[in-house]
């Protein structure tokens, strides 16, 4: 009887470091993926940052273009 108690628990102690094993792999990957979407976003804001600043100069260049950058118009001096 002491013996099968024995063999239940080596059976028991094998599955769990099986799962440990396992669960540790599984959180390097998440960890691993976690800082690949960490960089993703960073690099996003990145891009909307350079996007938002092109934009505004392209405004600005589009007003000077016009010619409508910072004057008025007039009607408001009739």
């Amino acid at each position: 009887m002491a013996l099968s108690s024995y063999d239940e628990l080596l059976k028991q102690v094998a599955s769990l470091k099986s799962e440990n094993c396992h669960l540790r792999r599984e959180l390097q990957d998440n960890s691993s993926h976690l800082t690949k979407l960490e960089n993703d976003a960073s690099n996003m804001k990145d891009v909307l940052s350079h996007v938002q600043v092109s934009f505004g100069e392209q405004e600005l260049c589009d007003h000077e273009v016009s010619g409508d950058c910072g004057q008025e118009t007039g009607a408001d001096y009739v």
